[in-house]
């Protein structure tokens, strides 16, 4: 979700409020929201304890709001100084997994997935088997995968309007 927030200028939203919204019509069994917690070096530097703070105050306040869950993966550091590039792993498959479980266990009827990339797709067919309903809420149009089109039951595309009437 932070790159399609940052494809429509990062803004500030009551990401309850917009759960609730993109499930309307449903009942909202849950709310997951997949992230990593940042990096930080050993020994860690000021500013990435900041941030980590903020992040770590973030995920706190979503995981206390009613039928949310933060699942986190880890960040990754790769390269050599001073060009490191960062990975998150484990988040994909977690949800993936949470996905194929809720739909085996015949917990869930829909699912409504906000992201754009192929690597949901094994998850999301066997979700179908099962007889859920897949709805996915990419980015704007040119930013996702044309595969997750044909595999989802049904797709509407995250727009900056629709982004700005849950802004905080």
């Amino acid at each position: 979700m932070d790159k399609i927030m940052r494809q429509l200028g990062s803004p500030k939203i009551d990401f309850e409020a917009f759960s609730n919204s993109i499930c309307a019509g449903t009942e909202r069994f849950r709310s997951h929201y997949y992230h990593c917690p940042p990096w930080v070096s050993n020994p860690s530097t000021q500013q990435e304890r900041v941030y980590q703070q903020k992040r770590q105050a973030f995920f706190h306040s979503l995981d206390s709001l009613q039928r949310f869950q933060v699942r986190l993966g880890k960040l990754a550091r790769r390269g050599a100084p001073p060009n490191y590039t960062y990975e998150q792993k484990r988040v994909d498959i977690l949800l993936g997994v949470d996905l194929v479980r809720l739909s085996a266990k015949g917990i869930i009827s829909k699912a409504h997935i906000v992201a754009g990339d192929s690597d949901f797709m094994p998850a999301i067919e066997f979700a179908q088997q099962d007889g859920v309903l897949v709805k996915i809420w990419p980015g704007p149009q040119g930013t996702y995968h044309q595969d997750i089109w044909r595999a989802c039951d049904e797709l509407e595309e995250l727009t900056l309007p629709l982004f700005q009437s849950f802004s905080i």
